[in-house]
């Protein structure tokens, strides 16, 4: 894998007040970063991040679409990324 995609992961990992929304096949998951992770690994095409409440493995080459959203400023939520591997893209971000 190239290392300036490992190098952005790693950073957006640390990254305090982040949400990466997560979805295929019609599942979404939204996933609270607090910029202190536990592990961020690569291995192949995959990537593990682990934090204390939770970790997800992706393989990063079915990921179709990648989109980063800044919070509103009338709003105080955390700023987005949202990830899309295979299948259709059929959730949107509601929050």
């Amino acid at each position: 894998m190239l290392p300036h995609i490992q190098q952005l992961l790693t950073d957006l990992a640390h990254t305090p007040s982040l949400v990466c929304t997560v979805g295929r096949d019609g599942a979404v998951s939204e996933l609270f970063l607090d910029g202190a992770p536990q592990k961020v690994e690569f291995a192949d095409s995959w990537a593990t991040v682990e934090f204390s409440g939770w970790h997800i493995h992706v393989d990063l080459s079915a990921v179709a679409q990648v989109r980063f959203a800044p919070a509103t400023p009338t709003r105080r939520t955390p700023q987005r990324i949202w990830c899309y591997s295979g299948g259709s893209r059929n959730s949107t971000n509601r929050g």
